[in-house]
Order: structure tokens, then sequence, then C-alpha cells
């Protein structure tokens, strides 16, 4: 937020400050994949073995539920995050009248 604040005071284009939040929800991506593709990992190789119930289709079930659960979470995030990208952005040059 800092450095959205210091682009504003600059009177840097509106263009430039939403392609930074852009490159920022491309980042958060970035890391929220790579998190779940460690998380199932170490779901699958270390959770599930000492979970007898969790073994074939139930297991399979548990790992749909969670792909989907996990995906909604993210694009929450993602959209309240350049909501607030843009609102914080609305205010700082606007003010609030």
């Amino acid at each position: 937020m800092f450095l959205f604040s210091a682009l504003c005071q600059l009177r840097i284009y509106p263009h430039l400050i939403l392609d930074l939040a852009y490159l920022d929800i491309q980042f958060i991506e970035l890391i929220a994949v790579r998190f779940r593709f460690l998380l199932l990992r170490f779901l699958r190789f270390h959770i599930l073995p000492e979970l007898p119930y969790l073994q074939g289709k139930l297991g399979d079930l548990f790992f749909q539920i969670f792909q989907v659960g996990y995906g909604f979470v993210l694009r929450i995030i993602i959209r309240s995050h350049l909501a607030g990208t843009f609102v914080g952005f609305v205010f700082l040059t606007q003010g609030f009248h």
C-alpha cells in the first residue's frame, strides 16, 4: 500500500497503478498454486496413510472438495485485493469528499 500511495502522490497514470495491481494478483496466484501443490503432496503422502478411512473413493472425494474450496477462497482473496486497490486509488486521487 505504501508503493501505491507514493505512486498516487507522483501523479502516475491510473492504468499504471492498475497494471501494478494486476501483477500483484499474478504473484498471489503463483504463490497460491505452489502452496496448493505442496499442501496436496503433504496430505497425500503424510496424512492420508495415517487415516485408513480416507482411502479409495472417499479420499478422492476429499481431494476434489479440497481443490474446489481452495480455488473458491483464492478467488475471493484476489477479487477483494483488486477491489481494495481500486477503491484506494479513487480515495487517494479524488479525496474523501
